[in-house]
């Protein structure tokens, strides 16, 4: 989204007619002499800008043309969703709307038929080059219509100075946004535990090759009594884990109020039981879900 701030559309706009108006009265093949622009403002025949860049000082008797953009409106539909983000693809989604505006071209010179004449002038050039212009501004939707203004005076302190005709053109631009700028990653499943609510011991103990977890000070069961307590609801669904040497490990059966038989999720996503690789103590945290979310979707061609 921060590239918008280095250069918007409607800014292009007005650079992009710029720089193809300033083109015409640059080349000797197009323009005669007399109305050649320059960069160098000691040196041009023709003030060629955007507004509020050159004052009359500046100017003198010599004819301008300013490029200036009325203001754009969205039209408030959204097209273009044929591109959608979804597990198959991993697309972004891709929106675009579509702004209406204007661009104003004024054209002033000392005599009211010269105004009229620039006018003229640009006009045709960018019926001509139409396409050309919409190749060159691909955000640019469309050019409307055109059209040209009446020559009106130019007033200063109450005298007639300089005369004006205006180039009017509709212009229709895209506005285009995606929902996210970066690569997703492409993923199977996750699940979100909620582990605030725990129960942890210093005296677990495994022994090799086994999938019971021993706990002499404990006190596992269904019962208020029991510390830890079990809902059964919950165990049912195999909401209980422990943790312990970096591994989750389901607890799949209560054997005894001192012993658990857990499980392990393998390498192939099967649920294998669990088989201690020594004989040790094992410090562990019984951890149970109060938020359970669980999302899977599937692999491309799946």
């Amino acid at each position: 989204m921060a590239s918008i701030l280095n250069k918007c559309a409607t800014t292009q706009l007005s650079d992009g007619l710029i720089s193809f108006i300033q083109y015409l009265f640059r080349t000797p093949d197009i323009t005669p002499a007399g109305y050649r622009w320059n960069a160098d403002e000691k040196a041009t025949e023709i003030f060629i800008s955007g507004p509020f860049t050159i004052s009359r000082e500046k100017v003198g008797q010599l004819p301008t043309v300013t490029v200036a953009r009325s203001p754009f409106q969205a039209q408030n539909r959204v097209i273009d969703h044929l591109k959608k983000a979804d597990p198959n693809t991993f697309e972004n989604e891709v929106s675009l709307d579509l702004l209406d505006g204007g661009v104003s071209i004024i054209c002033e010179a000392g005599a009211g038929d010269e105004a009229s004449a620039l006018a003229m002038f640009i006009f045709l050039e960018i019926q001509a080059n139409r396409k050309q212009l919409l190749q060159g501004m691909p955000f640019v939707h469309r050019f409307l219509g055109m059209s040209i203004s009446n020559e009106t005076p130019v007033k200063e302190a109450a005298e007639i100075e300089r005369w004006q005709a205006i180039v009017n053109i509709s212009v229709t631009l895209y506005l285009g946004w995606m929902k996210y700028i970066k690569d997703p990653e492409p993923w199977r499943q996750a699940a979100l535990f909620n582990t605030n609510d725990f129960w942890q011991s210093q005296f677990g103990r495994v022994e090799v090759g086994s999938a019971i977890l021993t706990d002499d000070s404990a006190d596992f069961g269904f019962l208020t009594a029991n510390n830890p307590k079990f809902l059964q609801s919950e165990f049912e669904k195999r909401w209980y884990y422990v943790l312990v040497d970096g591994m989750k490990l389901t607890v799949e059966e209560i054997i005894s109020n001192k012993k658990l038989r857990l499980s392990v999720v393998d390498a192939d996503q099967n649920v294998v039981a669990f088989a201690a690789a020594t004989t040790k103590d094992a410090p562990y945290r019984l951890v149970w879900n109060s938020v359970h979310i669980y999302m899977e979707f599937p692999k491309k061609g799946e």
